[in-house]
This record gives structure tokens, C-alpha cells and sequence, in this order.
């Protein structure tokens, strides 16, 4: 039972999570004790293309015949896509700032007092945690469309 409310809510948060976690991770992570200088001005510029790549997999979840009946995403998906939004966010939190002013730390390090270089560490494992995350929720992503398309065949 868990997982079929697990799933509906990945389905339904999967559209508010590609487009808040972009804005989070370069302007709203200041909101939790970052700072935003060259970050925030790079972030404007890639934004849209950030939150475009988040969108695929939802827009994939559509065309997933196993999905459309009950609007509850496949747990495969759901574990991969929650693992996926936990990376942006703590991607977020360790991002530290452009070393051209002082003080330009990541919110996990006005939170705690850690160094630059531990804030780093964290911020490259999440960074792979999210990539990998990424290219599993597009592989089950198409692999849910493919398992759609052999089980239901077309009416």
C-alpha cells in the first residue's frame, strides 16, 4: 500500500520538483543561509536548461501506458526520482559560492562551520548521486514505456 501512494505522490510531484529544485539550487538555497554572486547570475543563464532536463522523465511518465490508468509512477521510478531530488537539494546546500568575495560559503557551511573543502566533497557526491539518479530515471523512465507497450498492446 506504500508504494502505490509513494508513487502517487512522485507522480504528482515529479512536474513541482523540475522546476523548483533548479530555482533552489542557484537562487533559493541564499533563503537557507547561501550566498548569491556569481552563482545566482550563472544560474539565471542555465536555468531554463536545467529545468528542461528535469521535465523528460515526467513528459516520458505520460506516454507509460502502466502509468496513465491509476496516475501512480512505477517504484523503480519513484526510488530513483526521490534519490534524484535529494542530490539537487543537497547539491544546493554544499554549492559554494565563486571565491571572488569573502565569505562566498555554501548553506552547509554557515549551518555547521565546515571547511570549504568538506563543503566541496559533499557537493561532488551529491552531484554523482544526482547524475546517476538522473540517467536511472530516464533508463525507467522508457523502460516503463517499452514494458507498457509489450503488455497492453494497442487497441
Amino acid at each position: 500500500m506504500w508504494a502505490a501512494s509513494f508513487g502517487r505522490f512522485v507522480y504528482i510531484a515529479q512536474w513541482w520538483a523540475a522546476v523548483v529544485l533548479p530555482v533552489f539550487v542557484w537562487i533559493g538555497r541564499v533563503l537557507v543561509g547561501g550566498y548569491a554572486g556569481w552563482i545566482a547570475v550563472l544560474g539565471v543563464l542555465y536555468l531554463p536548461l536545467f529545468v528542461a532536463a528535469l521535465l523528460v522523465p515526467p513528459i516520458l511518465t505520460l506516454f507509460d501506458r502502466g502509468v496513465k490508468p491509476g496516475r501512480v509512477a512505477r517504484l523503480g521510478y519513484s526510488v530513483a526520482s526521490a534519490l534524484l531530488w535529494v542530490g539537487i537539494l543537497v547539491l544546493g546546500a554544499a554549492l559554494p559560492d565563486a571565491a571572488d568575495a569573502p565569505g562566498g560559503g555554501s548553506a552547509l557551511m554557515t549551518w555547521t562551520g565546515m571547511s570549504l573543502e568538506t563543503s566541496i566533497a559533499i557537493l561532488t557526491g551529491a552531484s554523482y548521486l544526482s547524475l546517476a539518479a538522473y540517467i536511472a530515471v530516464l533508463a525507467l523512465a522508457v523502460a516503463g514505456i517499452a514494458r507498457g507497450r509489450l503488455i497492453a498492446p494497442a487497441t
